[in-house]
């Protein structure tokens, strides 16, 4: 018995395997110490990767302390509280900075992170990532210390850069941030001395 005249195609087309879009990876700039550079690292590089022609999507993930918008010089109407609280969709928070970088900007005075509410923390990731497939690459800009939302960044963030400078107590802020995250299975996170 013969097969069917159309079974080779099949067969062929059954062998081809289409690329799969890979996910933006998440770049999160990460320090225990405050006041090393974290913020001014995590501007300039989603504008030199939006200058490179990566879609950008640069996130102020400071719980309490976001001022990525006043770095840019910008005045977003909504930011991530407003986005976890329901009041706008990730997409309706996002602004445009230069260069082409997408901003979703933090709230300076909140405590809704700073908490530690997991729930919270959990649901902006969760935001982030709805919005991960119209970018080529996130990049989280990350509060001072070792608290949960910083934690939930670093552990979700394919490259960790640690900020440090050459004093004493910003080395040994780094260190902790290493050893937490070491003893949370994460890899290492790559050092940046300021």
């Amino acid at each position: 018995m013969s097969a069917p005249p159309h079974d080779g195609l099949d067969r062929q087309a059954g062998g081809l395997v289409l690329p799969r879009p890979q996910p933006a990876p998440w770049l999160a700039i990460a320090g225990a110490k405050g006041g090393v550079g974290k913020t001014t690292l995590s501007v300039n590089l989603a504008l030199l990767l939006a200058r490179a022609g990566h879609r950008t999507l640069l996130v102020d993930f400071d719980p309490g302390c976001g001022n990525v918008a006043v770095h840019l010089r910008l005045a977003p109407r909504h930011d991530l509280d407003d986005v976890v609280e329901g009041v706008c969709s990730a997409r309706d928070a996002l602004v445009d900075g230069p260069a082409g970088v997408r901003v979703l900007a933090g709230r300076s005075g909140s405590t809704a992170f700073a908490s530690g509410d997991r729930t919270r923390i959990d649901a902006a990731l969760a935001a982030i990532a709805a919005l991960a497939p119209q970018f080529d690459v996130i990049v989280c800009d990350t509060g001072a210390g070792l608290g949960p939302a910083t934690l939930a960044v670093a552990a979700r963030a394919d490259l960790v850069l640690a900020v440090t400078t050459p004093d004493a107590a910003a080395l040994t802020d780094t260190y902790a941030l290493c050893k937490v995250l070491h003893g949370r299975g994460r890899p290492l996170p790559q050092l940046l001395v300021n």
